[in-house]
């Protein structure tokens, strides 16, 4: 006899007891569902956090090789200014001008000295400290040794707000009498350092109260830049925060709030870079979002159990009732035929709760990789006119140098300044200036014919070719082809030869040697660029060897 189904309800007590039953089973399947939400919008949150130390750590190191670049680059300054004769030194009026324009004509220096064979100040730029004994100074000592030059610890400057690295070099022919000028001196800018940071950040990240902090090497806060609006004096950190030559870590300030910090040591100079942002603010968005998905989270799983209580009590539960009254009433043969239940949809909901997580952190890592990209890039770039930089440069001649060494091939140089560039500031202001810089940045990268070939910019108004298996014969062709392509752009400059913006080059090439440091390439290039402004200036004129090839690299260079 077949099996009839009643066609009344079950009774309300019974739909009520499996209706909670449905609702306790539902809870605790949504239990493991909720924990992994928790958990990947924690691990959200801490990606976030880690995204921004690995940022800080990387602008710290960036600051910190800035650092580097610049103590090499005062350095050279003041090799070449040292190996000229001093004896514009004796006369202070004299002395005074010539310091303050090689000050001035140099980014990273805050000022610049001479100093007598026994450490007295003979002049300085800014003409303040004439006649102090600066002989007790372990830099000024070292410097008057053997090693003939020092670098000396971090200081406050006494004529600039800020902190300086003071550094001398000895000069290479001392004058007559007994207190001759005998050293060259100058401190380097640690603001204008730190300020590299800004450029690694966006524009929000500074909002959040972004700052470069030096550090020295027990921890004592030196400076910060920019200042921070707290002007109270901060504890030094705990040493043990920063070991090791770089890393990142978090912690809690003198105010009580959260800070994420990357710090880097510097190789020389005892100083250390902290890139520190506060957590709160950094990590605010994130926090917010995180917030929206949790709340997403909660609704959606609110609606999923809701709907599915519904779809039971609709779809299962009172068919489920029916079937154990007749099944109670047939016996066994009635739940023999009892038809197998369906899995119910109910958990799309919460599967596309995750698929909006899983985007969002697809989301984030994409912005990141295009945050490094960026990064990468501005390190490389020069940020005014866009071609590579003296880093880029300084890698690109390595790379070249290397594989001339192992070709046997010749590796070129040509150096380009711009002719009488700071008259043109002076009459047309900053802002064309730069606008000058960009044209001739672009006309000197048209001439380049090769993919090996480089074109960068050294700094200020100064370009540099780099051309690989060019002889000293092919680099003049190029350098002639650089300036052409920049008196063809026929910029005014009512100052300059013939009123228009004109350069000059210096090119030098040779085969490179085991044990030559491809600095001297770049020395023997310079050289000739001295000698090409002292003969008339726009005209490129070639080094004939790597040692001084000139007779103008024994004088001061004259103005650009």
């Amino acid at each position: 006899m077949p099996l009839r189904l009643p066609a009344r309800l079950a009774p309300p007590d019974r739909l009520g007891r499996m209706s909670a039953v449905m609702v306790l089973v539902l809870l605790l399947g949504l239990l493991p569902t909720a924990g992994l939400l928790w958990s990947v919008a924690e691990g959200a949150r801490e990606d976030a956090k880690q995204e921004a130390l690995q940022r800080l750590g990387q602008a710290a190191q960036f600051t910190a090789g800035l650092q580097a670049d610049a103590i090499a680059a005062v350095r050279r300054t003041l090799e070449l200014a040292a190996e000229q004769p001093l004896d514009w030194a004796e006369d202070p009026q004299r002395c005074i001008a010539h310091s303050a324009a090689m000050a001035a004509r140099h980014p990273f220096i805050a000022s610049f000295a001479v100093l007598r064979l026994d450490g007295t100040v003979t002049c300085t730029g800014h003409g303040q400290g004439h006649g102090v004994s600066l002989a007790d100074r372990p830099y000024i000592i070292a410097a008057l040794g053997p090693e003939r030059f020092g670098l000396g610890a971090p200081l406050n400057s006494r004529t600039r707000p800020g902190v300086v690295l003071p550094m001398a070099q000895q000069a290479a022919v001392l004058g007559p009498g007994a207190n001759p000028p005998a050293l060259v001196g100058a401190t380097l800018d640690l603001a204008r350092v730190s300020q590299g940071f800004t450029a690694t950040l966006t524009n929000e990240a500074r909002a959040a109260d972004a700052q470069m902090r030096v550090y020295d090497a027990v921890g004592r806060l030196l400076a910060a830049y920019p200042p921070g609006q707290d002007a109270q004096p901060s504890p030094p950190l705990d040493p043990q925060w920063l070991i090791g030559p770089r890393g990142t870590f978090e912690y809690r300030d003198e105010s009580g709030r959260n800070r994420l910090v990357g710090y880097a040591h510097a190789t020389q100079g005892g100083t250390i870079y902290a890139a520190t942002l506060l957590t709160d603010v950094m990590l605010g968005r994130a926090e917010a979002r995180l917030r929206r998905v949790h709340l997403l989270g909660v609704m959606a799983a609110l609606l999923g159990l809701a709907a599915a209580l519904q779809i039971a009590r609709v779809r299962i539960l009172r068919p489920l009732s029916l079937l154990t009254e007749v099944a109670t009433k047939a016996g066994g043969a009635a739940r023999s035929a009892m038809p197998a239940r369906r899995l119910p949809g109910e958990f799309d909901v919460l599967r596309q709760a995750m698929g909006a997580l899983l985007e969002d952190v697809a989301s984030r890592e994409k912005r990141l990789h295009e945050a490094n990209v960026e990064l990468a890039r501005l390190a490389d770039r020069d940020a005014l006119t866009g071609i590579p930089n003296r880093r880029s440069f300084n890698a690109a001649l390595a790379e070249a140098w290397a594989r001339g060494l192992a070709e046997e091939e010749h590796v070129a140089l040509v150096i380009l300044d711009v002719d009488h560039f700071k008259k043109f500031n002076d009459r047309y202001g900053h802002l064309p200036g730069d606008g000058c810089l960009c044209k001739v940045a672009a006309a000197i990268d048209s001439v380049r014919l090769r993919e090996r070939d480089l074109v960068a910019r050294l700094g200020g108004e100064e370009f540099v070719m780099l051309l690989p298996r060019t002889d000293s014969t092919g680099a003049m062709v190029v350098a002639e082809r650089a300036l052409e392509a920049i008196r063809a752009r026929m910029m005014l400059h009512e100052d300059g030869l013939d009123g228009m913006v004109t350069a000059s080059a210096g090119v030098a090439a040779c085969v490179p040697i085991r044990g030559m440091d491809p600095l001297a390439l770049l020395a023997a290039a310079d050289a000739a660029l001295y000698a090409a402004k002292q003969t008339g200036r726009n005209r490129a004129v070639a080094a004939r060897s790597l040692g001084v090839s000139t007779a103008a690299s024994a004088h001061p260079r004259e103005a650009a």
